[in-house]
Formats: C-alpha cells, structure tokens, sequence
C-alpha cells in the first residue's frame, strides 16, 4: 500500500511540475508525456518556438540553470539533467539547426 501511495505522490508531483512549465512557457510546444523534476523553476528558461518532443526528461535540481533558446528543437527520449553550479545552455543563435536527442525506436534497441 505505501508503494501505490508513493507512486501516486510521483506521479501528482510530476503533473504539477508538467503544468507548471508550460503555464509559464506557451509559447514553446511541449508535448507530453514528459517528466519534469526542479528546485526553482526560476532557473528554467525556455524561449519561444523551442519544441521539446515526446517522452524527454528535464531535471533541474540545486542551482543549476537552464536556458534554451528560440527555435531550438529537442527529440524525444531526450534527457537535459544538472545539478549544483552548472549550467545548460541550448541556442539557435549559437547551433545552427540545433538538434538534441535521437530517434528511438524499438528497431534499434534490436541485437544485429
């Protein structure tokens, strides 16, 4: 019983968080179902057109900082983590065409 308990306070914690960023980000497109874990969502920036695809997860924990910036596209399956004094930063300005993640399948989980 305690393990469905905790598993339920994850998942209510985690849809808190989920709607919490994209209340404050409209304008990105964030598709769901995403995992999302922070200290202080203040440390999170992510800037118009940016579109984080299915299944990625954002762990921003302690004083880390992340920023990503207009038009950058984040594949799914896609882990973005730090914590401590670190720092994430992904822009177009800086990347052309900036991909992050791979495509996933289960093809390519196969033995060859």
């Amino acid at each position: 019983m305690r393990a469905l308990l905790r598993d339920w306070l994850y998942f209510l914690n985690n849809l808190k968080n989920i709607v919490r960023i994209k209340v404050k980000f409209k304008e990105a497109d964030i598709r769901d179902p995403l995992q999302v874990a922070y200290s202080n969502i203040n440390n999170i920036d992510i800037s118009k057109n940016v579109f984080i695809d299915v299944k990625s997860t954002i762990r921003i924990m302690d004083d880390c900082k992340l920023s990503i910036g207009e038009g950058t596209y984040i594949g799914p399956f896609s882990h973005l983590s730090g914590t401590m004094n670190s720092s994430l930063q992904f822009s177009m300005r800086t990347h052309r065409h900036l991909y992050i993640g791979g495509k996933h399948s289960d093809e390519d989980s196969e033995p060859r």
